[in-house]
């Protein structure tokens, strides 16, 4: 049994609130050729979910990265005391602000978003538990219990963990998957809707779109195919950006700052894949730089939407 990876990439949605953390899952391809019209509601809903879902994945979370940094995967040796910070308080104030997000979220779901509902819900059963364990073992070592009973007690908690572990897994990726393709479709709908000016709404959501995909591109061949994709609208969106000249909107400069770091990470890892496809290592680490470089580049774009919301995205 493995432990539950941790999730790096916030999920990105169209609203000013941040969306779903890439479990380093590869979703399956899928072309559209139009986009059903997502409704302020949904949107809406979708906020809440987003708020949810990187409110566990922080300090809830936690908990269970901090147990498995410090306790071996095959269970705590007898007779060893194992210091773990005390996160539980933090984790459960943040679950409670979770579960606020997702109750919102499923007052509000029209019938294309119920299905949201028990995911999110099992996910945070899990991690209620995770974080109930994690206290337990917080207190069982600090008080260095495991003295007076072997390790006993340490071991049956270290078995409880590796469980909810996996099931923690399983929801979460089928939480992260869900909520995905909900983005997708709502991130093509919004497409669809600036297409036809193509301004500064249209370039960035289109950017942002190829960049996502582009992060889920773990194998060559997947990988080449989208950044193909992310090229093709780099040059477009940079020709669009050349073509304001001086009175190109100061936040979308901002913007484009990320979209050149983004871009160059993406131009390094391509070439890591041609030249070297076997050097995990240097793959890995271009990943991780991307997904920085993606989230600070959606940081900008919060700020862009919120421009456009008070139309002064000009």
């Amino acid at each position: 049994m493995k432990y539950y990876t941790i999730p790096s990439l916030a999920l990105v949605l169209i609203l000013g609130a941040s969306g779903c953390s890439k479990l380093n899952k590869v979703l399956p391809e899928k072309e559209d050729s139009a986009a059903p019209a997502v409704s302020d509601q949904d949107m809406s809903v979708m906020g809440h979910y987003a708020e949810g879902f990187n409110t566990i994945i922080g300090k809830p979370h936690e908990c269970l990265t901090e147990y498995m940094s410090k306790i071996p995967e095959e269970g705590p040796e007898a007779g060893k005391k194992y210091t773990l910070f005390p996160r539980q308080n933090f984790a459960s104030t943040a679950l409670d602000a979770a579960k606020k997000q997702f109750a919102e979220a499923k007052k509000g779901a029209s019938s294309k978003l119920t299905h949201l509902g028990p995911l999110a819900d099992a996910a945070v059963a899990d991690l209620e538990q995770i974080v109930a364990t994690f206290a337990e073992a917080h207190k069982y070592y600090d008080a260095e219990n495991f003295k007076d009973d072997g390790g006993a007690k340490g071991k049956e908690l270290h078995e409880k963990m590796v469980k909810l572990a996996g099931s923690y897994q399983a929801n979460m990726e089928k939480l992260e998957n869900a909520l995905s393709e909900v983005e997708r479709q709502q991130t093509l709908a919004e497409l669809k809707k600036y297409e036809a000016d193509k301004g500064y709404s249209y370039w960035f959501r289109a950017f942002n779109f190829e960049a996502n995909q582009l992060l889920k591109g773990v194998d060559k061949a997947r990988f080449e195919k989208s950044f193909a994709k992310l090229n093709e609208i780099y040059s477009s969106l940079k020709g669009f950006a050349d073509g304001k000249g001086d009175q190109l909107n100061a936040t979308f400069k901002a913007y484009m700052t990320q979209v050149e770091r983004f871009h160059s990470i993406a131009t390094k890892a391509s070439r890591t894949f041609a030249e070297t496809p076997d050097n995990a290592e240097a793959i890995a680490k271009h990943h991780d730089d991307l997904i920085n470089a993606y989230n600070t580049m959606i940081n900008v774009s919060n700020s862009m939407q919120e421009l456009e919301a008070n139309n002064l995205l000009k």
